[in-house]
């Protein structure tokens, strides 16, 4: 699976060198605009040349800079997300289980395949219940992500109208081990939604020193939790501070109890009432995938041909970027890596007169109406 997406990638990036370097695929403005640039920069054509990964390219630097401003945009225009909910893959759902029975002594990541099937089942059935949880949504934003886990999980945000109260949140999302009346959900909260004892230190009183949520001797998600015996707003930190009456609630992550007994895995769900929460979780679903510090190089921009910046382009994606079995599979099998609903259309900001047009090295670049002017024009 790696061998093909790593061939489908190659294609692709020969495909944009090819337009970059050899045939000089150019960015430009148009012949009157040119017209009144410094004739020095005019006569070096190479210095208009875009040698870097365009964002139709999936991964790219430009890539992700769109959908980061997708997010913001949606965000401008509807307010803030006021919750963001976290999901992994659960090696235990019955349909890898049936897979996995006939193959003794694999695990999840041994069928990708199968794996990544089931979790974009599971994940639209997800998305439609969340729906009804929290409707009507405003927005959703969903990215996929893998992060050498070798398992799929997914981060969304969300915004809803009217804005959840601060009195209902105890209806929706919980933070608290549920009682023996419930023992479906009890079973699931604890399997699923416990912080590790050890996450700073173990047993015998040394620092967890591999442990991801380890600072400085301390824990970077708060655990344990302060007991509490309502849910409120910390007026510091305006973060939600959610009902835990007991000690053994302090080490529960919050969820939501329906969407926990859907899922049947790991479902962190976390509600925010202010704008002061939006950057914390705006990191998650922003900060792009893995990438590996390889070599250090000269600075040869000014030296170098439309050609070498093409390669140079292609090559620091290929030696850098991190390409596990589960995310190769999910990007042949074509799901998406990210979603948004409501559509986000991108325009193209410009002077008057001034709007960009694509062509091949010594054409005429002609004239066309941008999305910007043609979105000005609309009936």
């Amino acid at each position: 699976m790696l061998d093909v997406m790593c061939r489908i990638e190659e294609d692709r990036l020969a495909f944009v060198a090819d337009g970059i370097g050899a045939h000089t695929r150019r960015n430009e403005l148009p012949s009157h605009a040119i017209a009144e640039m410094d004739p020095n920069e005019d006569n070096n054509p190479d210095r208009r040349v875009n040698a870097a990964l365009p964002a139709s390219f999936v991964g790219s630097r430009a890539y992700r800079a769109e959908h980061v401003a997708d997010a913001l945009a949606l965000s401008t225009r509807f307010g803030p997300p006021q919750g963001m909910i976290t999901v992994t893959t659960n090696p235990e759902w019955s349909e890898l289980k049936e897979v996995l029975n006939s193959r003794a002594g694999q695990a999840a990541t041994a069928v990708p395949q199968i794996t990544a099937r089931v979790f974009s089942q599971r994940l639209s059935k997800f998305m439609a219940k969340l729906k009804t949880i929290f409707a009507p949504l405003l927005y959703i934003i969903k990215v996929i992500e893998f992060q050498k886990r070798g398992l799929p999980h997914a981060h969304i945000v969300f915004a809803a109208d009217p804005k959840l109260p601060v009195t209902a949140i105890d209806s929706v999302v919980s933070g608290e081990i549920p009682p023996e009346t419930e023992p479906r959900l009890r079973q699931l909260v604890l399997k699923f939604m416990v912080h590790p004892d050890d996450h700073v230190f173990r047993a015998d009183g040394s620092v967890n020193e591999r442990s991801r949520c380890q600072r400085d001797g301390r824990c970077v998600f708060g655990f344990p939790q302060p007991i509490t015996a309502t849910t409120h707003v910390n007026p510091d930190t305006h973060r939600v501070i959610y009902r835990r009456r007991t000690e053994a609630d302090r080490m529960i992550a919050t969820y939501s109890p329906a969407l926990l007994l859907l899922w049947n895995g790991h479902c962190h769900v976390d509600i925010a009432m202010s704008a002061h929460t939006f950057v914390y979780m705006f990191k998650y679903i922003s900060k792009g995938p893995d990438y590996a510090q390889y070599r250090i190089a000269p600075n040869r921009n000014n030296e170098a041909s439309p050609e070498e910046l093409a390669a140079a382009a292609a090559n620091d994606y290929i030696y850098a970027r991190y390409l596990s079995a589960s995310e190769a599979v999910w990007r042949i099998f074509g799901f998406d890596l990210t979603s948004k609903t409501p559509t986000v259309i991108r325009l193209a900001v410009h002077e008057p007169n001034q709007n960009r047009a694509q062509f091949r090295g010594s054409s005429n670049p002609g004239s066309s109406a941008s999305s910007l002017v043609r979105y000005f024009l609309r009936p």
